[in-house]
């Protein structure tokens, strides 16, 4: 017998005006569907409460989605307010240079071992401590002047 059938049965035994050897055989021998009636008052009284767990989950299910979809909106907003932009280094050749070094007519496209070649011969640099980099990070920077440090390539 579990915890929550011995309450119901503590319920009816404290309910009814008998003395507990009446009552014990009364269920015992289920006089009167005595015992079917508790049996059936316990199973009533856990399905009320699992019908209404279920229904609290509902409930709370619904309303995470609820708030999952306010951050979610509030995140975009948040975004939009503080106004990301690509961030350039003035140091650094620029996005624009590169594409119109890249679109230059006059100037050779080299593999990377060819390019490996003219700077170690040109300045002499070792060439097992050259490597060419294909790909640049990418930050941005808000109105606020903080950084995405989530770097992206290009």
């Amino acid at each position: 017998m579990t915890r929550q059938e011995f309450d119901i049965v503590e319920f009816f035994y404290m309910d009814l005006n008998m003395n507990k050897d009446s009552f014990c055989t009364a269920y015992q021998k289920n006089t009167d569907g005595f015992a079917t009636k508790i049996q059936r008052e316990f199973y009533e009284e856990k399905f009320k409460k699992e019908r209404g767990s279920k229904q609290e989950i509902l409930a709370l299910q619904n309303q995470l989605k609820k708030f999952s979809k306010e951050s979610t909106d509030l995140r975009k907003k948040i975004e939009r307010l503080q106004c990301w932009t690509l961030y350039e280094n003035s140091q650094c050749f620029s996005d624009k240079h590169y594409k119109e070094l890249y679109e230059c007519i006059f100037a050779e496209k080299l593999s990377e071992e060819k390019a490996i070649e003219v700077i170690t011969y040109t300045l002499g640099f070792s060439p097992e401590k050259i490597s060419i980099l294909t790909k640049a990070k990418v930050y941005e920077i808000n109105r606020d002047k903080e950084f995405d440090f989530n770097q992206n390539y290009h």
